[in-house]
């Protein structure tokens, strides 16, 4: 079929029980973009997938199926408008009020994190026809203050090259790549085309897109790709710059080799032009590294660098003649037992307070008909001194504040013999703040949901997720984040980061503070609202 571009966008209603059609468009007889959807009539919608076609409007694109024809009413189906379509009820049951989700479709892996003028740039991996993965965009969306996102328009759509896999971004400053226009520095997106997924088969690279309005919109670099294939699973590219070493880093996860996972790290002056000079191994854990720096017990004349991978393993080290010594690790960062637990943080670039802002995909399914998955919270980091070394730690970042409705209850220094269940009433949204010293275990039930604690081992032990404390076990203090499908704890002075996908039976809403022989020095629990207008 034959369909003439109107309006900025394409509204495709979408049913996860309808059959799959490989969608392709095709511009005077060129391939120029392709996904796979599952269209229906309008009215067995589960939702309307947009999809932005604002570069071709004016224009006649040819769309045809790759292998079983269209539906014979796809064009009845399909509708132009000049707006996004109408946004999903941000209200519905299973959606998070505190943490971000696409409105439609499927969520996974943060990517290309900076700020500029103002703005909290996330990108992330998206499929906006489906609430599984496939079809890898990158996801758009910005924030004043971390918490409060407008999604935009979809940034990187999938090309000849392969579909948009994961990467970071850079705000660079200097112009060293050369690629700046007019009174914005270049914002450069780095991501691995992913060949596999493309009609015609090819291999992973790496490339860039350039933006040089802002980051209002980005243009793929004409001398794409900047590094070619060097090893089969090469992806997710990291940049970061090396102050010290006046030169730019980048980390890419290469392969599998035996029990290790290898990375390797490039340098480049320009941006453009790479050179691989180390490898890095890590047991057991690949994809989606990131490489950072970070002042020692916020001391910035004594500075460590941070290497870590997907699932929060990590390595301490610093640079030696430009190469990267291990001091310590690996290490682990947050708890991934169990499921439902983050995965693939990333950190943001050119933060102009000069924090370590962090933000992680938070696994574990929502079952709504219209998105998936969702963003963990947005956590500060810092690197500690403790008796057994440096390790990583996490906090809420201090913005979470502004969304405390002044609805708390708060008590201080008590004794614990039995149930404290009628001191504070159950929240859907909010914060816990529990110290306490206990010489018998102590249990939080949120919800249904268990959380120990116990002295005789130190651990803290939440549904089938494990944690130790590796300072005094019989002291204890948490912070707790609850949200419609999840929970955060940061214990241990950070060193703990929990974060546990969890679907709620509205019916167990309560909280149940239980345990003997414990002195509670402080039991906060406050009220928090939700992050969508």
């Amino acid at each position: 079929m034959h369909l003439k571009i109107t309006a900025d966008y394409l509204h495709l209603p979408v049913n996860r029980t309808a059959g799959t059609v490989a969608c392709r468009l095709h511009l005077d007889g060129a391939l120029v973009r392709y996904f796979d959807c599952r269209p229906c009539p309008p009215e067995d919608a589960d939702f309307f997938a947009c999809y932005s076609v604002k570069e071709f409007r004016g224009r006649e694109l040819a769309v045809t199926a790759a292998a079983d024809p269209l539906p014979a009413a796809f064009a009845s189906w399909l509708r132009q408008s000049d707006t996004p379509a109408a946004p999903n009820d941000v209200s519905e049951a299973l959606r998070p009020q505190l943490h971000f989700s696409s409105r439609r479709g499927w969520l996974n892996d943060p990517n290309g994190l900076f700020f500029y003028d103002g703005q909290y740039h996330l990108f992330y991996q998206h499929n906006p026809f489906s609430v599984d993965w496939g079809n890898m965009h990158w996801g758009h969306a910005v924030s004043p203050d971390l918490l409060h996102w407008t999604e935009l328009d979809d940034a990187l759509y999938p090309d000849a090259a392969g579909s948009m896999f994961s990467g970071s971004a850079v705000v660079d400053a200097s112009n060293d790549s050369g690629l700046g226009r007019g009174a914005h520095p270049p914002i450069l997106l780095f991501y691995t085309a992913a060949g596999s997924c493309a009609p015609t088969a090819a291999p992973f690279t790496q490339c860039l897109a350039v933006s040089t309005d802002g980051g209002v919109s980005f243009q793929k670099y004409a001398g794409n790709p900047v590094i070619p294939r060097v090893a089969k699973e090469n992806r997710d590219p990291k940049v970061v710059r090396d102050r010290q070493g006046n030169r730019w880093l980048l980390a890419l996860y290469l392969e599998k080799r035996g029990d290790d996972h290898v990375f390797g790290l490039f340098e480049s002056s320009n941006l453009l032009s790479w050179n691989k000079f180390q490898e890095v191994t890590l047991p057991g854990t690949g994809e989606c590294p990131d490489l950072f720096e970070l002042p020692v017990d916020g001391d910035s004349g004594n500075r460590r660098w941070v290497f870590s991978a997907a699932d929060g393993q990590y390595r301490v080290g610093h640079f030696d003649h430009n190469r990267l010594v291990g001091d310590s690790g690996p290490h682990e960062f947050f708890c991934r037992q169990g499921g439902g637990n983050p995965y693939a943080a990333q950190t943001w670039d050119n933060v102009p307070d000069g924090r370590r802002l962090q933000m992680a995909w938070h696994l574990g399914a929502i079952p709504s008909p219209r998105f998936n998955m969702s963003m963990a919270l947005p956590v500060e980091l810092t690197l500690k001194t403790f008796a057994d070394g440096l390790r990583l730690c996490a906090a809420p970042v201090a913005e979470l504040r502004q969304l405390r409705t002044g609805q708390e209850q708060v008590w201080r220094n008590f004794e614990l013999a039995g149930f404290a269940e009628d001191r504070a009433a159950a929240v859907e949204l909010g914060e816990i703040e529990l110290e306490f010293t206990a010489g018998q275990p102590v249990t939080l039930a949120i919800n249904g949901i268990e959380l120990v604690c116990d002295p005789a081992s130190g651990e803290i032990r939440f549904g089938n997720a494990v944690h130790r404390q590796a300072g005094n076990r019989n002291h204890f203090r948490l912070h707790l984040v609850i949200d419609r499908t999840s929970v955060e704890l940061f214990a241990d002075d950070g060193r703990i980061y929990l974060c546990k996908r969890l679907l709620f039976v509205p019916e167990n809403r309560c909280l149940r503070l239980s345990g003997a022989a414990a002195r509670i020095a402080t039991y906060a629990v406050r009220e928090l609202r939700p992050v969508w207008a």
